[in-house]
C-alpha cells in the first residue's frame, strides 16, 4: 500500500471521500500489516526507499482485532493560531514537530495555504500488507 497526502481543497475532498468508502470496507475486512517497517519512497522508483521503523497498535482498535499504523509524518503545530491547525506559510516547523520526524525534511502538511495544489511531499509513504 502506498499512501501520498496532497492536502489542497480538490485533493482533501477526493481523500476524504476515499477515505468514507474504506473506513467501511476496512471495517469488514481489516487489513493486517507485514512486519514492523514502513518505507519512505522519494519519486516514483521503488529502488529509491528509505526503511523506517512504524509504530502499529491493536490494542483498543475498532473493529475488535484490527490493527492501526500511524502516518510516520509528524504535523508542525503552530501554538499561535487556532490550536495548531492552520498551515504554516514555510516549508520548515519554527515550533518543533508532534512527534520526530523519521528523516530530514519528513514532516508538515505537504502543502503551503499560499501555495495550495503544489506539494512540498515529493515522496510516498509505503507499508506491506498481507494479501
Amino acid at each position: 500500500m502506498v499512501v501520498d497526502t496532497p492536502i489542497d481543497s480538490a485533493g482533501l475532498t477526493a481523500w476524504m471521500l476515499l477515505i468514507m468508502f474504506l473506513r467501511n470496507v476496512f471495517q469488514e475486512i481489516p487489513l493486517q500489516f507485514v512486519g514492523d517497517t514502513q518505507w519512505i519512497q522519494y519519486g516514483e522508483d521503488v529502488k529509491n526507499r528509505t526503511a523506517i521503523q512504524a509504530v502499529r497498535s491493536s490494542e483498543g482498535t475498532f473493529p475488535p482485532g484490527s490493527e492501526w499504523t500511524r502516518i510516520p509524518i509528524p504535523a508542525c503545530p503552530d501554538p499561535h493560531h487556532n490550536g495548531g491547525r492552520v498551515f504554516l506559510n514555510t516549508t520548515s516547523c519554527p515550533y518543533g514537530t508532534n512527534f520526530p520526524a523519521p528523516g530530514p525534511g519528513l514532516y508538515g502538511y505537504g502543502s503551503r495555504y499560499q501555495a495550495a495544489g503544489k506539494p512540498d511531499f515529493q515522496w510516498s509513504i509505503v507499508t506491506r500488507c498481507k494479501s
